[in-house]
């Protein structure tokens, strides 16, 4: 399933648990497999009483990079139209720690996006990891359970997130220059500048050819910056399907270029 040239692509749970063995472990470095980071993963997600269900996986570098995504039972948000995910990644070559980040999915286009917010100065924790260092897998234990047990109150923070963006309203110019931001900070590379563009501009009027209809949402018609992160999370949904690890990496920079430009006080 791995298509990319780098060996980069959508993968079963079976590819993800038969990648190459990590390397071998040294003084300084101890590596956690992939079958002993998500068996960790569901062992704290059940102590936290969270039912992680519907997984998909990713990998890249030829097996070396893997991430995962997990629906969370019972966790909609924003009036019903938001559902909390949950990440988890890890690689073998020592090269990216292991670790998990808390997503959402948009319910009316299954827009899918990785918030990875963090913040020391509110004890708000998006995402948490661990380098493959000697004891990591007593300290990413604690660390994991310290992070799900935050799921109420990162969903509180992803509500005022989305609450924020739905407030505000911007001109067409905001958009585009948001739009050269996000280019600017590696969220999209600068191909897809004219396509982005384009898909916010559809937004604004309901398609009258059908052909047209099955990527124009009314939830989106509005002129705010809650519309403009749906047109992001639509274009992202291509980025999954070519390399899920790098995806992951723009929707984290994506949230950032938000709530920095849009959801701040």
């Amino acid at each position: 399933m791995l298509t990319q040239s780098n060996g980069a692509g959508p993968a079963t749970l079976k590819e993800v648990l038969n990648t190459p063995a990590p390397i071998r472990e040294t003084p300084t470095y101890q590596p956690v497999s992939n079958k002993e980071l998500l068996d960790m993963l569901h062992r704290v997600a059940k102590e936290q009483s969270l039912v992680l269900k519907e997984p998909q996986f990713g990998l890249a570098r030829y097996g070396q990079r893997m991430f995962g995504v997990y629906k969370v039972e019972g966790q909609e948000h924003f009036d019903g139209r938001v559902k909390l995910m949950l990440g988890v990644r890890n690689s073998g070559d020592g090269q990216i720690a292991a670790g998990v980040c808390f997503g959402s999915e948009v319910f009316v286009c299954s827009n899918l996006v990785f918030t990875g917010y963090a913040n020391e100065s509110d004890g708000i924790v998006g995402r948490v990891s661990h380098k493959h260092t000697i004891n990591v897998m007593d300290t990413l234990y604690e660390r994991l359970s310290s992070a799900l047990n935050q799921f109420p109150v990162f969903r509180d923070f992803q509500e005022n997130f989305y609450g924020r963006l739905t407030d505000r309203r911007i001109s067409d110019n905001r958009a585009f220059a948001t739009i050269v931001k996000a280019v600017m900070d590696d969220v999209i590379p600068n191909k897809d500048v004219i396509r982005l563009a384009n898909i916010w501009l559809s937004q604004k009027e309901e398609p009258k050819e059908t052909v047209e209809r099955k990527d124009w949402h009314p939830e989106f018609q509005s002129r705010n910056a809650y519309s403009l992160f749906n047109a992001f999370t639509h274009l992202h949904k291509g980025y999954q399907k070519q390399n899920p690890v790098e995806a992951v990496k723009r929707s984290i920079r994506l949230t950032q270029l938000f709530h920095h430009e849009f959801s701040r006080n």
